[in-house]
């Protein structure tokens, strides 16, 4: 139901960075291939081998230690910045894009429901500042 590990290509910390046109080139190339998902974050195209996403692994997390607390995924707040988020702002009812959410915007057809103005961690602090005020 989870994966322990996962790969990843940097195309933007590291120089030279990637185009858009590579990154999407590697990206179908991986998705194509036999037993590996691979999926856009902010700075990473992450891949791995199986069917596990954090979709499944955060079903698993419910089912076990959430049955422990007492959590649902109605009392979760998801946070997220890029395309491989988008499965969790489908999967929770509550969720938050940080403001660098918008580069991919018209990529998702699943939503945060609430975007803060700045990008990052700051864009969590400003939402964390915004819950204790």
């Amino acid at each position: 139901p989870y994966r322990l590990y996962d790969y990843a290509i940097d195309f933007i910390e590291e120089p030279p960075p990637l185009s858009a046109k590579e990154i999407e080139i590697a990206l179908h190339f991986l998705s194509e291939a036999p037993g590996i998902t691979a999926k856009l974050s902010s700075i990473h195209i992450n891949y791995w081998y199986g069917e596990h996403t954090k979709v499944t692994a955060c079903e698993y997390l419910l089912q076990t230690e959430g049955k422990q607390r007492g959590l649902t995924k109605e009392n979760i707040l998801y946070s997220g910045d890029s395309p491989n988020d988008e499965p969790l702002f489908e999967f929770f009812p509550h969720s938050l894009g940080v403001a660098n959410i918008k580069l991919f915007w018209d990529k998702l057809k699943h939503h945060p429901k609430y975007i803060t103005q700045n990008e990052g961690g700051e864009g969590f602090q400003e939402f964390v500042e915004e819950l204790l005020t």
